[in-house]
């Protein structure tokens, strides 16, 4: 009797520990279900989660089986005009969840890249960050373990943004030249050497035609770019196998890339692809007009200096822009030209991450989508 009551408890104790845990997940405190923020709508609230239960589902072990709901065929309400260049009869240009450039995100610890890929709908090819410019020990530390967690396992191409100096060294184009910090840069290719199974690209002094950065040019043109070749160089000779990214800044110069290209351009030997940083400010793209007279001509010099040099274009980030004075806000008509702008010029493109940095809240996010409703609406249609 007590040998046949224990084989009975054996085989029903699974089946109630698997009813117990799907009735906990579906069961929630009041208070929690009323903070709850959907992933995927942006949407708050008890309603909000039951509507991303009814569209997935858990297996008995809790464990999400299902995509997020699918992405909708229609086309987001916009604001802004939609001429010849941006108008909404753009269509998404994946094709089996593969876009036919690399397409991306930027700060993967602020959103997994996994939900990311699912909630947009198609894959995921690359994913960015940024060394710390505070000091060089800060700078060496970002180069540690949490690379392989971060970017390494979760998808193929990772592409960094690495200082060219450091606030210790503001502006020391001629020490960086005489070789006083290629320890620095040494030390970093060592530890990205470990990392066999990735494509692994480097932002080096990123945005240089800026005002902002340590690396700054400030009219140091021949003094910026010595320093730039060298350590191009320190890089290259450690681990051959590292992609070089020159890339500028596309709030500033946006008039004159032409010149800034003949005095800046490190030259060909020590870059591997041409890159810009864009975003929706300064001035916002509101209308079709703006676009077509202060974005699409940068872009079109940027792609055509590529093309002469042989070489393809990186975006390393972009993204829509609430700043003060100057920031397009949640504007689709962005997010839309930016996409026609990828899918014309597909082969040319050797990465695109969008910037999903910041508080969920904060002027870029589009995921989850709360901060910026209607262009991430449009970004997870197109994309």
């Amino acid at each position: 009797m007590q040998h046949a009551l224990k084989k009975t408890v054996r085989r029903i104790t699974p089946a109630i520990f698997a009813l117990s845990t799907y009735i906990f997940l579906d069961s929630t405190p009041a208070e929690a279900c009323h903070k709850y923020v959907s992933p995927y709508t942006g949407k708050t609230g008890c309603g909000a989660q039951r509507e991303d239960r009814k569209n997935r589902s858990f297996s008995k072990t809790g464990n999400k089986t299902d995509k997020p709901p699918s992405k909708t065929t229609g086309t987001a309400s916009a604001s802004g005009g939609s001429g010849s260049r941006g108008g909404s009869q753009a269509t998404p240009a994946s094709v089996n969840g593969r876009l036919p450039w690399p397409s991306g995100m930027a700060c993967p610890y602020r959103e997994d890249p996994d939900e990311f890929a699912r909630w947009r709908g198609s894959r995921v090819d690359a994913l960015g960050g940024w060394a710390s410019r505070t000091s060089w020990a800060a700078m060496r530390r970002y180069f540690g373990g949490h690379l392989r967690r971060d970017f390494v396992s979760k998808a193929p191409i990772m592409v960094l943004g690495l200082p060219l100096l450091t606030n210790e060294s503001r502006g020391d184009f001629a020490g960086c030249t005489r070789g006083k910090y290629d320890a620095h840069f040494r030390n970093v290719a060592l530890k990205l050497k470990r990392y066999t199974s990735t494509t692994k690209i480097i932002r080096l002094g990123w945005e240089a035609n800026g005002n902002w950065y340590p690396w700054s040019i400030k009219g140091k043109y021949s003094e910026y770019k010595s320093c730039f070749q060298r350590i191009s160089r320190v890089i290259k000779s450690t681990d051959p196998s590292i992609k070089i990214t020159w890339s500028v800044s596309g709030s500033k110069d946006r008039k004159n890339y032409n010149a800034l290209f003949a005095k800046a351009y490190p030259g060909n030997a020590y870059v591997d692809y041409i890159g810009m940083s864009l975003y929706d400010h300064w001035p916002a793209a509101k209308t079709q007009a703006v676009w077509d007279k202060s974005y699409q001509p940068a872009l079109d010099t940027i792609m055509s200096f590529a093309r002469k040099n042989g070489k393809k274009v990186g975006f390393g980030e972009w993204g829509l822009s609430r700043l003060k004075g100057g920031g397009g806000g949640d504007n689709p008509l962005f997010i839309r030209n930016m996409y026609k702008f990828f899918k014309e010029n597909a082969s040319m493109i050797a990465y695109e991450l969008y910037y999903n940095c910041g508080a969920p809240d904060s002027s870029w996010r589009i995921y989850p989508s709360r901060a910026n409703p209607k262009g991430s609406a449009e970004y997870r249609r197109l994309w």
